[in-house]
């Protein structure tokens, strides 16, 4: 593979939570989430806060998390993980006022952060932004009420969260061509140049003729993740490129579903599992010399996902949902006169 970069938004800094003791009831308070139960509490509040828009500081509006249906947004779900870690680590929960900067931005993102009754992360009953500043925890009571007309609850007033982010280097990897089009054995001389064949395996049609159903992928990139978060985890190590499934007969392509529209992947880029991610890989990108002893994802898995008796079905993970299920997108491969055919979506649990 060749080298290349690419950015993304990741973790600059955290600066610890300024707490102040008022004295509540301890007995009253919600207990206290453990670090496992953080990614369902984040990836619960991701969902809720997928439709909300946040006014800025010069009057347009925006997205408040990154979603396929929009554009520019101003957290990923990632990133919501990472805030609630970090008012963990600075030991401000039940509730705390949670300021996040983002280094190329002029303004910053204010909210509210409180656990409800039930231990869950509640919607923000605050949220708004104003223009970037350098904060004090003698700052909460005067901003808010200047940016929301309105009195911010005794809960979380004496807890302030500061939370940096900025633009960091990320590596990906180009695949080496190789040989496709004629000269080329099986398969690869069916495919155009910069094709890579990610997984093929033997169908049987009951015919008599030899069918190959195969997963490729048209100038694929490896990219390897930093594991943070479910729905980073969900796809691990993984390559991108345009996605396509095909069925081949020893003569030629029978039939062929480009699948890039289907699969979103992550910030809506189609993405192919290629490794799983192990517990050394979270909060940063492993070199490429770290995959060389690991075991590939199993992609063309054919199971009977329709009742009909027949195992021609395969599931390709589109998008999470939550930490414990994502959306997969159903294809079939029809015998008789041979064709594929993508079933639709359906939720499944997610193998963590």
């Amino acid at each position: 593979m060749n080298r290349t970069a690419s950015r993304l938004d990741g973790v600059l800094m955290v600066l610890p939570a300024l707490t102040l003791a008022f004295g509540v009831l301890a007995a009253a308070a919600p207990s206290v989430p453990t670090d496992d139960a953080l990614p369902g509490l984040a990836a619960s509040l991701t969902q809720r806060l997928e439709e909300l828009e946040v006014a800025l500081p010069d009057g347009s509006r925006v997205a408040l998390i990154e979603h396929e249906r929009h554009g520019r947004a101003l957290l990923s779900p990632d990133q919501v993980e990472i805030c609630l870690r970090t008012v963990s680590a600075a030991g401000s929960w039940p509730a705390a006022w949670l300021v996040v900067q983002e280094k190329q931005r002029d303004f910053d993102l204010v909210m509210r952060i409180a656990l409800d009754d039930d231990g869950d992360v509640a919607t923000p009953d605050f949220l708004f932004t104003v223009p970037r500043r350098e904060w004090e925890i003698s700052d909460i009571k005067p901003v808010v009420r200047k940016a929301t007309g309105r009195k911010p609850p005794r809960p979380g007033v004496g807890h302030l969260v500061v939370q940096g982010f900025s633009t960091k280097v990320v590596e990906s990897y180009v695949y080496d061509p190789v040989p496709t089009g004629e000269g080329a054995k099986g398969l690869a001389r069916l495919l155009p140049e910069g094709s890579l064949i990610r997984e093929a395996r033997a169908v049987e049609l009951g015919d008599g003729r030899r069918y190959t159903l195969a997963l490729v992928l048209h100038e694929p990139v490896f990219e390897p993740s930093d594991c943070s978060g479910c729905p980073a985890e969900l796809f691990g190590h993984a390559d991108s490129g345009a996605v396509s499934l095909l069925l081949s007969d020893e003569a030629e392509i029978v039939d062929r579903i480009d699948l890039g529209p289907e699969l979103f992947g992550l910030e809506g880029r189609p993405l192919v599992p290629r490794y799983r991610c192990e517990p050394q890989d979270r909060g940063q990108q492993p070199p490429l010399a770290a995959f060389e002893d690991r075991e590939e994802v199993t992609l063309i898995e054919l199971a009977d996902l329709d009742g009909d008796g027949l195992k021609l079905e395969l599931a390709l993970t589109v998008r999470p949902i939550d930490c414990e299920q994502h959306v997969a997108l159903i294809a079939r491969v029809t015998p008789g006169s041979p064709s594929l055919a993508i079933v639709g979506l359906r939720e499944i649990p997610t193998d963590r």
